[in-house]
């Protein structure tokens, strides 16, 4: 008896399989979705990618697969995009259709269910989010304001820097000095704010509590709960933890930062006209009843994470990758005489350079025009410029004769042969 149960349990497993295959494959060619993975019912492709989504591994299922594949997590369906072109469909072509990002139980926690900016929804409040946003933060009178006090925050690291013997000798974890410096670029932004030293008792309680909110929202050991709704009763402990981080990370932030604002602009008067720090706008935002509490400390809680963990991650990168190749640190320099030259490994050999005039700043921009053009940041005029250089190229704007007060005579060169670029002895110019 008992074996005939087994018996009819196995067989209505199997048609249960079997069935869920079936309609799997129908649903993928009703919708046309994209290859990918072949999927095990309830789990889909989880078991076989397991939580190890690193580019390699996408990369790898993008040789077999194609630009554009499907991997089933569980309920949730992914898309992978592989190609550039594909890339800028989505991000620039159809940005409005997927602009929201995909939300799970751990990042409605930490966000309120969306009351944030980042992590909510596309639609009226993150228009609502983002213009309120824009005047403190992505303007250019932001950016000069502020300018001076990112140039000494970051010539105070390579201060610090020098300063230890270990960084010539054993090494040093760079990391600690970045991650003080980027609290202190946001934090002046933010709330007029930085912290002296890594010892700073606020700065270590607030580098704790926003490390831990990144590694459990960032962790995959819930994934299992998030993907399978079925499995989410097991996930109670670990979402306790995330609302108990939750909390005492937003009573930080009213506690040391949002009242301590309150109180200064209750004595201190504040206007438009005046220089006012981004919380300063966010709260008139708050009495004019465009947004509530809430949404001006998940406003605190988006900057401690996505502009501060997000950019330090960037700068690693980037040195990292600079460490690696130091080839590329000396393709192009510009030297603190403002001298723009190329030089060659390993002797560093000038190959050729500018022979601009000195400058205290000197600054290398690439105008609309193609021309590229080397000015001391505090001055207008260009020290040199490319267009007084044509090579075989004659761009709008460019002239062709000798310059009577400079003495520079200005002409069309080719080049040497179809490889070599440097001046052959062919030149055009109206002027002689």
């Amino acid at each position: 008896m008992d074996l005939r149960l087994l018996e009819k349990a196995l067989i209505s497993l199997f048609c249960a399989i079997v069935l869920a295959i079936t309609i799997s494959k129908l649903r993928g060619k009703r919708f046309k979705l994209p290859p990918g993975p072949f999927p095990i019912p309830v789990f889909g492709n989880w078991l076989q990618v397991g939580d190890d989504l690193n580019h390699r591994n996408l990369t790898d299922l993008a040789r077999r697969f194609g630009d554009i594949l499907l991997l089933r997590m569980g309920q949730r369906n992914l898309v992978v995009v592989s190609s550039p072109d594909h890339a800028k469909e989505v991000l620039h072509t159809q940005g409005v259709e997927f602009g929201s990002r995909t939300r799970n139980v751990v990042f409605d926690i930490f966000t309120g269910k969306g009351q944030d900016m980042v992590f909510t929804v596309y639609g009226e409040h993150w228009r609502k989010m983002r213009r309120i946003m824009t005047v403190p933060f992505f303007t250019n009178k932001v950016v000069q304001q502020y300018r001076f006090g990112w140039e000494d925050e970051a010539a105070g690291v390579v201060d610090d820097v020098k300063k230890m013997p270990e960084a010539s000798t054993t090494g040093i974890v760079l990391r600690r000095r970045l991650q003080l410096m980027m609290y202190n670029n946001m934090y002046r932004i933010m709330f007029d704010r930085r912290f002296e030293s890594e010892n700073d008792p606020l700065f270590v309680s607030l580098k704790t509590l926003n490390g831990e909110r990144s590694r459990l929202a960032q962790s995959f050991d819930y994934n299992y709960g998030d993907f399978i709704p079925i499995l989410r009763p097991f996930l109670r402990g670990y979402l306790k933890i995330c609302k108990e981080v939750k909390d005492r990370r937003l009573q930080l932030f009213k506690d040391h930062f949002l009242e301590e604002r309150k109180k200064l602009g209750s004595t201190k008067a504040t206007d438009n006209a005046g220089l006012k720090c981004a919380i300063d706008h966010i709260l008139d935002a708050q009495k004019k009843g465009e947004i509530n509490e809430d949404n001006v400390l998940y406003i605190v809680e988006n900057i401690n994470v996505a502009a501060i963990e997000t950019t330090l991650w960037s700068i690693e990168w980037g040195i990292a990758e600079l460490v690696n190749h130091p080839e590329i640190q000396q393709k192009l320099r510009l030297l603190k005489m403002g001298i723009l030259s190329f030089l060659i490994n390993p002797s560093e050999t000038v190959l050729w350079s500018t022979n601009a005039s000195k400058a205290e700043n000197p600054v290398a921009q690439l105008l609309d025009s193609g021309n590229l053009v080397i000015k001391d940041d505090s001055q207008e005029n260009h020290l040199w410029q490319s267009f007084d250089y044509p090579t075989n190229t004659l761009l709008p704007g460019m002239k062709l004769c000798w310059n009577l007060r400079t003495g520079l005579n200005r002409f069309l060169s080719s080049w040497k042969s179809d490889s070599d670029p440097s001046t052959s002895c062919s030149r055009t110019s109206p002027l002689r």
